[in-house]
Order: C-alpha cells, then sequence, then structure tokens
C-alpha cells in the first residue's frame, strides 16, 4: 500500500481531560479541547503530541456537516479554531476522501493553491462517516452526562448527528456505492 492509498482506521481523538469537564459543569457546550485527527499511520496536525486547538461542538458539528457533502459527492471546507487553521474534506473517489488541514480560507476551498506544510490524511469514506458519528456521538453523551441541563443547546447537533447517520446510511445502502453527483 503507497501512501495516497486510503487507510481503513481513522479515529477523531479529543482530549477528554479535567479542564473541559470543569467547563461543561460550569455551563460550557463548546468547550476549548485538543483534538487529533488519525490514521494507523499518520495524523493531523503532524507531529508527536501535538492536537489542533478547537472549540469541540463547533468541530464536531462541522465534520457532521462535512459527511453530507461527502457522501453527496461536495467537498467541504470549514475553520476549525480562531487562529488561520481550516479544515477541507474532499471525496477523491466514491470510496476515498481526502482531509486536509489547511492555513487559509482560500486553500481550504482550492486545493491547486495548497503548500506542501498543509498536510493531509486520505482514509476511506466507510471509516470517515463511522468515525465522525462516533466521535460526536461520545461527545454529545460525554456533555449529557456531565451536565444535564446543556441537553436543550445540544439538540440542534444531535438532530444533525442523525441526519448524517440516515444519509450515511443511504448512501451505503446504494449499488456499488455510488454517490449522487459524481
Amino acid at each position: 500500500m503507497n501512501d495516497n492509498d486510503p487507510r481503513s482506521v481513522f479515529s477523531v481523538a479529543i482530549e477528554y481531560d479535567d479542564s473541559m469537564s470543569r467547563k461543561i459543569r460550569e455551563g460550557t457546550h463548546n468547550p476549548l479541547s485538543g483534538i487529533t485527527l488519525r490514521t494507523d499511520r499518520e495524523s493531523l496536525p503532524r507531529g508527536d503530541d501535538v492536537a489542533l486547538s478547537a472549540y469541540l461542538h463547533s468541530f464536531l458539528y462541522e465534520l457532521a456537516t462535512s459527511v453530507l457533502h461527502v457522501v453527496a459527492g461536495q467537498p467541504y471546507a470549514f475553520s476549525a479554531s480562531d487562529g488561520p487553521a481550516y479544515v477541507a474534506v474532499e471525496p477523491i473517489t466514491t470510496d476515498a476522501v481526502r482531509i486536509t488541514q489547511c492555513y487559509s480560507r482560500s486553500t481550504a476551498l482550492h486545493p491547486d493553491e495548497r503548500s506542501e506544510d498543509e498536510a493531509s490524511l486520505t482514509v476511506r469514506q466507510a471509516a470517515f462517516v463511522e468515525e465522525t458519528i462516533d466521535a460526536g456521538t461520545t461527545f454529545r453523551d460525554f456533555v449529557n452526562s456531565t451536565n444535564t441541563a446543556l441537553t436543550d443547546e445540544l439538540r440542534q447537533f444531535e438532530w444533525h448527528l442523525e441526519t448524517a447517520k440516515t444519509v450515511s446510511s443511504q448512501f451505503q445502502s446504494r449499488p456499488n456505492g455510488e454517490s449522487h453527483g459524481r
């Protein structure tokens, strides 16, 4: 398998630490946390002990939105934090997705403008969809178990996760995994 082959192992690693628990107990449904996107060989951002600092609810909401786009054969880009960090999620085949950490909105929207420093992961679409939904569900469950007063704050997020599950299951049930618009 060469480096451009899609990886079937994909994870969204989130730092569920005491600080995040405290913020949620205090009423914050969108805590700042470290997030790392990983395959079995690489990670975004690149480097050991490095994480993207992002508002967790917002990041996972946008990642779930990217599922809706990817299964429809469309790219999606979003701001990943307060700083100059963007994530571009692009279907590159009917079975593979490229996830790129970009340093400007322009390069997130225009892949041909990206530099070598804007690292990418290529993963199987099914692994991306499944892990995105699992990470969102884990976050929702964590918030609900830590502070039940925040349940209403997550209703739209929960609906969005359910929509991503429904759309992705419809994609997976189509013959040959063909997506619309491809």
